[in-house]
């Protein structure tokens, strides 16, 4: 018995079909998603009133001193008074 070999299997070309469209269809998709970006309208990277800094830590631990001093530093660059709170004063 010879069996000729013409075309594979309907499965296999279904399946290789099936998958170029889903293929094609994903990246359809995916282009027209690049277009319908809105731009973001951003506020004002400065803030209007102080900045507070929360340590929920008691005073004189590790976090506290970081906190302290990370206060310091940052007024000067931020030009805006930075302060330190505890977690309890919230």
């Amino acid at each position: 018995m010879t069996r000729s070999v013409s075309s594979p299997p309907a499965a296999v070309t279904s399946g290789r079909r099936h998958f170029n469209r889903s293929a094609a269809i994903a990246g359809l998709v995916a282009l027209a998603s690049l277009g319908t970006g809105l731009p973001a309208f951003a506020q004002d990277w400065q803030p209007s009133r102080p900045i507070s800094v929360v340590v929920p830590f008691p005073p004189g631990g590790t976090t506290d001193v970081l906190a302290r001093t990370l206060a310091e530093r940052l007024a000067p660059v931020l030009g805006q008074p930075v302060c330190r709170t505890k977690a309890a004063d919230r």
